[in-house]
């Protein structure tokens, strides 16, 4: 029943993440620590995101800005390094606690802060956003929000943007796996769970791509991120 589960959840999500922009990564992690440990869903989220990374990669041109894309690389290499160490130390309780914190903010920006804002790339803004991807990555197994806020906001065209986050995704998602590696999260039951959502989610891009084309849910978008808030309260609350 659990791979059943998880065929679902990670086939629907990879929909909704193409029509709401709602990434799978988080809804798997709002989810998954209701059904296994908090670390197993740590282990089969890092699957997911190299999962994700690799499917990203097979279509779109590429026009990667390297020097913007290794420094913010080069930061959540070390913050991620530094906080994985800390992971352990912090009550399920009070890791769920934070995660909702979290997701409220995520929720209540995308529903009235998501406007087309300019910046220009800095070495503060590379650090800044380095070390929120680092944190979120190690503690919440996700971590693009701060990077697609960063990297739209400094990007000069759509190409320009999904090649920069697609590039630092992947190279990000296959640090954080080696962490979870390295921290003992990747057991044979975790690797099991995660191959099965990986297969999942890529059949789900593929379906999307092809039967739902460039449909965009606004009402439905708002909806969900509403429900992000709602879930991210729950947590920040009661711990999960």
């Amino acid at each position: 029943m659990m791979y059943v589960f998880l065929v679902l959840l990670m086939f629907t999500g990879s929909i909704m993440q193409m029509i709401t922009g709602l990434g799978l990564p988080i809804i798997a992690m709002i989810i998954l620590p209701h059904v296994i440990s908090y670390e197993g869903s740590l282990g089969v989220v890092a699957l997911i995101n190299l999962g994700h990374a690799f499917v990203s990669l097979l279509s779109g041109e590429r026009r990667i800005d390297y020097r913007k894309c290794f420094s913010v690389i080069a930061v959540y290499f070390v913050v991620s390094t530094i906080a994985v160490r800390f992971l352990l130390s912090f009550p399920r309780e009070i890791m769920m606690r934070m995660m909702g914190a979290v997701l409220v903010v995520i929720g209540l920006y995308f529903i009235f802060f998501n406007r087309n804002m300019t910046l220009k790339t800095s070495m503060a803004g590379n650090v800044i956003t380095g070390t929120a991807c680092g944190i979120m990555g190690a503690w919440f197994g996700f971590f693009g929000p701060p990077l697609s806020i960063y990297y739209l906001a400094t990007s000069e065209d759509a190409v320009e943007y999904q090649s920069n986050i697609r590039f630092t995704y992947l190279i990000t998602a296959l640090y954080t796996l080696w962490l979870r590696i390295q921290s003992g999260f990747m057991t044979p039951e975790v690797i099991r769970y995660g191959i099965v959502s990986v297969l999942a989610l890529t059949a789900g891009v593929l379906a999307g791509r092809k039967y739902l084309g460039n449909i965009r849910g606004e009402k439905l978008k708002l909806a969900v991120y509403w429900a992000l808030v709602f879930c991210g309260a729950v947590y920040l609350i009661r711990g999960g």
